[in-house]
């Protein structure tokens, strides 16, 4: 529906803002023409008059520019406060330095007059002779939460930037100015610009005035609230602001995860314009200004939330009705994202339509919220005692068209006492209104037909002793939507015995719904089968009379693993289904180790042939074919993983020949604990031969790529022996001290044996570890120690991996004086690899020489006999594997480490040495590395070898 535009933003701005400069004659100076006593001279102020234009297309001739230009002019809104530099070129500076200089500074601040002309006056023409820039700028550095106040709060946000322009059109772009950089003229220059774009025979102030273009470098979100035929209209009144009504807008930055600023807005009254259904009548408007943001790609943002009458409405992309409709939600710089929010008793859904205009535009759109109440009585719900209230009110509020609004942040159904779902049905509608409730039991028993569970959050925790079938209830026949199920982490045995939501999903819908709920079912005494599920352990439809009720399970997702004891089937939305599965998404997967037969990905039994099984996704190669219907994949086949690993066995067998092969993929499902992964020996663990020094028995290598999909692998043990394959988003953390006993040929230390909390080596071209995060106090110790892997070689690439974990060498009593021995806070020694964007963060209580195996006898001094180095990020090149040659390359890394302030022969905060056998073989093209200040960066080889410091100090996580 086409709106017009509102009164309150028709003047706030738009793409382009211009503003033009008007120098007043107030002195005497040096005349730039002969013409008279109306031209600009040298001493003259600096006067601006203030123009709004829309977004300009790129015109192909002058009355095309003109035309736009013209037609597109609107005078700023009064309350801009402006900051006006006046530039100058400089000239004989080298390339790559800064070659402007601001002349001055002016502050101006917009006006209510026809002409638009600033206040203010602190600019003047310093001569006619060179050439001058202009550059303007409004609007606060950061936003500020509070917008409620238009002018002083709301308006100084629009963060605005340009420069003086010269709309000239030329058939040579070079000749032309640029929009969005300085433009330099004479004073003789830009007034003849200005009078032959305007058409100007005179020597008018009109003349005088220096165009400035301005961009938005914001966006701006406005949502208007509409009341369906249904609703109370007075109910949205502006005069129920604040204390009845009132909004919180979100605005995100591009890389965090949660908003920067909570923003209460500028609220204002909306009249609905001539022509549309509801002209005439008046509503309540929200306006703030936020950070350019792709609320598409991170559809589940929050990006207003709206406050009636205690009852909480949250919006975000993800509630999207139009799926089609997504890409509005990008808001770019200079854009404006337009809600009509349209309130109804008619159903309880958060659905709602926008779209992304230029900066003035109105409203022409519109969305569907959550209603305010049904047809019936209406409670609202501040705590467990009036959530019982409407539970057990079936005759007044939990009946047909009954409402329920959950008010408070969250409800703890134990508290005082155990909550006993079992008493409880719903029958009306309950609005959790984004809350959360807390649970150890499950919550309700059922779910009657005229029943609607909507909008919120149960997080689950089992209490000890206690089954926990399913969190929501034993069976649902009516709706439940946006509901997220979540396992409380800090309850290590969160799971249930049937399902994430219902035991039993009977002729229900369950829509837009996620669980991260773990499921273990056990067989039923007597029973030959039973079915879990993530979503329901069934779903089920029914015929009555000849009239069919589907059951519906839409747009679930479910991450988290779905298993049983024997006899138990499952799958990862529901075990046993008919009617409607459609485009859900099992984002966990049935693990590597798990009966292939009896779960599947998404259903595992097709209960009758009336079944619709489409749209949905599950992350492996597995099949979900049934005896009646396949269930296709709707993931691409080559973003399919071979398995997903969620535990130690998993992981173990993953090593097996027939699992790790070169073409095998696999993705970390959840974090796991590694218990004695003692797999390491270093007696008998390494050939002596010179080709093979640091050669392990292959158990545990990973020929395999892993996806680590950011889960944490806590382990007592060195995870991998050799990775020769890709390996990322990994977090490591030690649950013990990783100590390697000094590896001794007839009786002295070799220097053979190496540690490290992640691999023994990382080796050849396909070779790839990336994003890998180390972390824990426990200390790393042997000859040739490692925060992350201890060798790199044969073209492998290092690239992303931080570490914070001490390391240190030990050395037994007796060395061999030519052994080499390395210690690094990412790789202890590697030969033609790439270490990059890398990062050690231990500053002290490392990287030292150790000789005992207690962690106590230690010493800062090098070793007395053998030779060992220290370096933060690399220890130092020894040659292996097939290659004769190869450089090392260290780049964009930072150490934390620090050494001495002078030359050490053995440490460096981030190389120890780049020397081999006489030869250096780090690269030249090493650069863009960070050490602390005062601390030498190479021990053995020269600081050029790491290239030059990178100037911008890191923040060690």
């Amino acid at each position: 529906m086409s709106i017009q535009m509102m009164q309150h933003t028709k003047l706030i701005g738009s793409w382009l803002i211009s503003l033009l400069a008007m120098f007043l004659l107030t002195g005497c100076g040096e005349d730039i023409t002969a013409e008279g006593t109306d031209d600009i001279l040298a001493g003259d102020a600096v006067q601006f008059t203030t123009y709004v234009q829309t977004p300009v297309t790129r015109a192909t001739s002058q009355d095309e520019l003109t035309a736009e230009m013209n037609s597109n002019y609107k005078i700023i809104e009064s309350g801009y406060k402006l900051s006006v530099s006046m530039l100058q070129k400089l000239t004989g500076v080298s390339e790559g330095e800064v070659d402007t200089s601001i002349v001055a500074t002016g502050t101006y601040t917009s006006t209510n007059n026809a002409n638009g002309i600033l206040s203010g006056s602190s600019l003047y023409w310093p001569d006619t002779q060179n050439r001058y820039g202009f550059k303007a700028e409004a609007g606060s550095d950061v936003i500020e939460a509070d917008q409620s106040q238009y002018t002083e709060g709301y308006l100084q946000q629009d963060k605005l930037l340009g420069f003086g322009y010269l709309p000239l059109y030329y058939s040579d772009p070079s000749q032309m100015d640029q929009v969005d950089a300085a433009n330099y003229h004479t004073a003789k220059d830009w007034k003849a610009g200005i009078k032959s774009y305007n058409n100007i025979t005179d020597n008018s102030d009109a003349t005088k005035r220096i165009p400035l273009y301005m961009k938005h470098q914001r966006a701006k979100i406005t949502v208007i609230l509409k009341a369906a035929d249904d609703f109370p209209v007075e109910d949205l009144q502006y005069n129920q602001y604040p204390s009845a009504l009132s909004a919180t807008i979100y605005s995100y930055t591009e890389g965090k995860d949660e908003a920067d600023v909570e923003i209460s807005p500028y609220t204002y009254e909306y009249t609905w314009p001539e022509g549309l259904e509801h002209a005439g009548d008046k509503t309540t408007a929200f306006t703030a200004v936020v950070n350019p943001y792709d609320y598409a790609t991170h559809s589940s943002k929050v990006i207003i939330r709206i406050v009636i009458a205690n009852q909480k409405f949250t919006f975000m992309a993800a509630n999207e009705a139009n799926t089609e409709n997504s890409s509005a939600y990008n808001l770019t710089a200079g854009k404006h994202l337009i809600i009509t929010a349209t309130l109804s008793r008619d159903q309880r859904k958060v659905a709602f339509t926008a779209n992304v205009q230029d900066w003035e535009s109105e409203p022409a759109v519109e969305a569907n919220t959550d209603e305010f109440g049904g047809n019936g009585n209406t409670i609202q719900i501040v705590d467990k005692a009036t959530l019982i209230e409407f539970l057990t009110s079936t005759t007044e509020y939990n009946t047909a068209g009954g409402v329920g609004v959950v008010a408070a942040e969250s409800i703890d159904l134990d508290e005082d006492e155990d909550w006993d779902g079992t008493k409880y049905r719903l029958n009306g509608t309950l609005n959790l209104a984004g809350a959360t409730i807390l649970t150890k039991h499950q919550m309700l028993d059922t779910i009657a037909s005229t029943g609607k569970l909507v909008n919120g959050t149960i997080s689950v925790s089992v209490k000890a002793g206690y089954s926990l079938p399913s969190a929501v209830a034993s069976i649902n026949s009516g709706t439940i939507d946006k509901l997220d199920i979540v396992a409380d982490k800090t309850s290590t045995i969160a799971q249930a015995t049937v399902a994430g939501l219902v035991e039993k999903n009977d002729q229900g819908t369950i829509s837009n719904c996620t669980s991260d709920l773990p499921v273990y079912g056990v067989l039923p005494d007597q029973a030959s089968e039973a079915y879990v599920g993530g979503i329901a352990g069934t779903s089920l439809s029914a015929t009555v009379d000849g009239i069919t009720t589907r059951a519906i399970i839409d747009n679930c997702t479910v991450n988290a693993r779905i298993d049983g004891a024997k006899g138990v089937k499952g799958g990862g939305i529901v075990g046993s289904a008919d009617g409607k599965v459609t485009n859900c998404t099992n984002d966990y997967g049935i693990t590597l180790l798990q009966n292939a037969d009896n779960f599947k990905n998404i259903v595992q039994h097709a209960a009758t042939e009336n079944t619709e099984f489409t749209g949905n996704a599950w992350p492996t190669i597995a099949d979900n074919n049934l005896s009646s219907v396949n269930v296709d994949n709707a993931v691409a086949e080559s973003d399919r993983y071979t398995a997903v690993i969620d535990r130690q066995a998993e992981l173990t067998k993953s090593f097996t020949s027939s699992y790790n092969a070169v073409n095998c993929k696999y993705r970390l499902a959840d974090s796991f604990e590694l218990k004695d992964w003692n797999h390491y020996n270093s007696t008998n663990g390494y050939e002596s031969t010179a080709d093979s020094i640091h050669t392990k028995y292959n158990d545990y290598s990973a020929n395999y790529l892993l996806e680590g999909n950011h889960k944490t692998i806590t382990t007592d043990g060195m995870i991998f022996n050799t990775i020769s394959n890709a390996i990322s988003n990994l977090q490591v953390k030690l649950s013990a001290n990783l100590i390697a006993t000094p590896h001794t040929t007839s009786g002295i230390q070799d220097g053979l044996d190496g540690y490290a909390p992640v691999a023994f080596a990382v080796a050849g071209s396909n070779a790839v570890l990336s994003n890998v995060n180390v972390t824990s106090d426990y200390y790393v110790q042997s000859a040739n120690p490692s925060g992350v892997v201890v060798w790199a070689y044969d073209g492998a690439t290092i690239q992303n991996c931080k570490s914070n974990v001490p390391v240190q060498v030990w050395l037994a009593s007796t060395v061999d004086k030519d052994a080499d021995h390395f210690a690094g806070g990412i790789v202890a020694s590697a030969y033609d690899a790439s270490i990059m964007s890398c990062s050690y963060s231990r500053a002290d209580n490392t990287l030292f020489v150790n000789t005992s195996d207690d962690y106590t006898s230690t010493s800062t001094t090098d070793a007395s006999t053998g030779v060992a180095y220290y370096g933060g990020i690399l220890g130092g090149p020894s040659a292996k594997g097939s290659s004769a040659t190869g450089t090392i390359l260290i780049q964009d890394c930072a150490s934390n480490f620090s050494t001495p302030t002078t030359t050490n022969a053995y440490k460096g905060s981030i190389l120890g040495t780049g020397v081999y056998s006489g030869n250096t073989y780090i690269s030249a093209d090493c650069r863009g590395n960070w050490w602390p200040a005062l601390s030498y960066p190479v021990g053995t080889g020269g600081a050029s070898l790491v290239g030059t410091k990178n100037a911008v100090t890191p923040s060690f996580e």
